[in-house]
């Protein structure tokens, strides 16, 4: 993997120093998956961290962004794919510890033929941080477009602009599915997707998942109790 440039936060919560600096892969954290992130969120926590004005660093160095929002490239290839053009199996992306009612998606599909049924693609995994998982299909003329005159339920599906052709990627169509959680009320740990052996490859650009909104409080009302009025 070539070096890049990140955004790195170094110290401990009482001393910080933070800036644009280049790293390579041998300084990333293990796992799963490798993402060509070309942009990525900022929020609150990370300038108090960046700037040292709130204690929430636990660790001797961080890259400053939102790990759940991204923005890059993720190459998915078949399980048999033995040529090493394109990593083979599912990919996995680790999330923060939260819950999530969905997770919109930016993919770009091949489909050397024109289809015009629904057909499994690939196919997402919730995996949960209580071991279960659930499973979500990717499919064309719903999630992803089959190029038969038939993709009117395939949502947002447009051409790549021209700051995207930094990508290499030029005249292809992309879409932008929003994939439900089907059990909400769970933590994920993370999104996995993999390719059947009779399908094409696919092109994850972004991953963005919808946070769950807070449970309401439920419980008693408080009844204010009569204040008596003194008599004259």
């Amino acid at each position: 993997m070539n070096s890049f440039k990140a955004y790195l936060i170094e110290g401990s919560a009482d001393a910080v120093r933070s800036g644009f600096t280049t790293l390579d892969s041998s300084q990333l954290d293990p796992g799963d998956v490798v993402v060509r992130i070309s942009h990525a969120s900022v929020n609150y926590k990370d300038a108090l961290a960046a700037t040292g004005k709130g204690k929430i660093l636990r660790r001797a160095s961080c890259i400053g962004g939102i790990d759940f929002d991204m923005r890059g490239v993720m190459d998915v290839g078949r399980a048999s794919d033995r040529d090493g053009k394109l990593p083979g199996g599912p990919r996995c992306i680790g999330t923060p510890d939260v819950r999530a009612t969905a997770v919109h998606a930016l993919l770009q599909s091949v489909i050397r033929q024109p289809v015009d049924t629904v057909t499994v693609v690939a196919e997402l995994t919730w995996r949960y941080r209580d071991g279960s998982h659930a499973q979500v299909p990717i499919r064309t003329l719903r999630e992803v477009p089959g190029f038969s005159g038939r993709d009117q339920r395939v949502p947002e599906a447009f051409g790549i602009s021209l700051a995207s052709q930094a990508f290499g990627f030029q005249g292809e169509t992309l879409s932008a599915p929003r994939l439900p959680n089907p059990q909400p009320g769970r933590a994920v740990r993370a999104i996995c997707l993999a390719i059947p052996d009779d399908a094409e490859p696919l092109s994850v650009f972004a991953l963005t998942l919808d946070a769950a909104a807070p449970q309401p409080f439920v419980g008693k009302p408080a009844i204010a109790a009569p204040v008596p009025r003194n008599h004259h």
